[in-house]
């Protein structure tokens, strides 16, 4: 009943973990709510609101808590959501802007190497990849030094080991620059390089065929040049840079729209 006009009134909805007071005439918090929440969740009176439990945290991507799991030489960054080294390799230090480790100053990062090399050597040296340093070239014995002069990223260095050449039933893998055996996948499977790994082939309709590496069916038949694809695979999407009609600039010239043409071409011949 309200106090003001002494009419009966309907009591209003309150939020959840509140509780109507009949004292303050609003509602307030309920000290005794404890909410109903999912799994590796737990009520907090604080946030009254759901959150994750101790080691796990909420994913963003399906908005479920996820066991928080990082290695030995690892911990977890809150900010960015994601394990990270403890310690960072040679020559790198965090950034926490970027959410990872990046070469220091003077340094870049060799991708094949996964390491970072100095871009500068001093006269007579070079960068030798098994001592991740300076080296005097002709020597073993291995020097660092702030001399600078440019350093080639794919120059690998009396010191770096050949890429060995591998059979069809092998794959490289590059971290430890070695050969190994494919991993032997059944008929209803297709194998992905990338990750030495089997992926079952999904049932693509006509026109199509299974990508392994991006896990989705793509269509079959590649389009030629001004053209993509339409829902049914048929070249029949025409490229912002292939109009059906454009002007040329030379009257000599006519505008070929077709697949594969997408050009000015003469008219006639002179």
């Amino acid at each position: 009943m309200s106090n003001v006009n002494n009419i009966c009134e309907a009591i209003p909805t309150c939020d959840r973990g509140d509780m109507w007071s009949t004292d303050e005439q609003e509602c307030i918090e309920d000290p005794d709510f404890v909410g109903s929440c999912d799994r590796n969740e737990q009520w907090s009176r604080r946030s009254r609101k759901c959150v994750c439990v101790d080691n796990y945290f909420l994913k963003p991507s399906n908005n479920r808590c996820t066991l928080i799991d990082c290695d030995d030489d690892q911990k977890w960054n809150a900010k960015c959501l994601k394990c990270r080294l403890i310690t960072c390799p040679q020559f790198a230090e965090w950034v926490e802007e970027d959410c990872s480790c990046e070469c220091t100053e003077d340094y870049f990062f060799h991708p094949r190497k996964k390491v970072c090399v100095p871009v500068y050597c001093p006269d007579g040296f070079k960068f030798n990849f098994k001592k991740i340093e300076c080296v005097r070239k002709g020597s073993s014995r291995g020097r660092t030094t702030d001399d600078t002069i440019s350093v080639d990223s794919n120059d690998s260095g009396d010191d770096e080991p050949e890429t060995p050449t591998c059979n069809s039933n092998q794959f490289l893998d590059t971290n430890a620059n070695e050969c190994k055996a494919k991993k032997r996948c059944r008929s209803t499977q297709v194998y992905v390089k990338a990750t030495n790994s089997c992926k079952t082939k999904k049932k693509c309709r006509r026109g199509k065929i299974f990508n392994a590496e991006e896990n989705k069916c793509v269509c079959e038949k590649a389009c030629g040049l001004g053209r993509t694809h339409n829902n049914f695979c048929r070249c029949s999407i025409r490229t912002a840079d292939c109009p059906k009609t454009k002007r040329c600039g030379n009257w000599r010239f006519r505008w070929n729209g077709a697949e594969g043409k997408c050009k000015c071409e003469k008219s006639f011949n002179f």
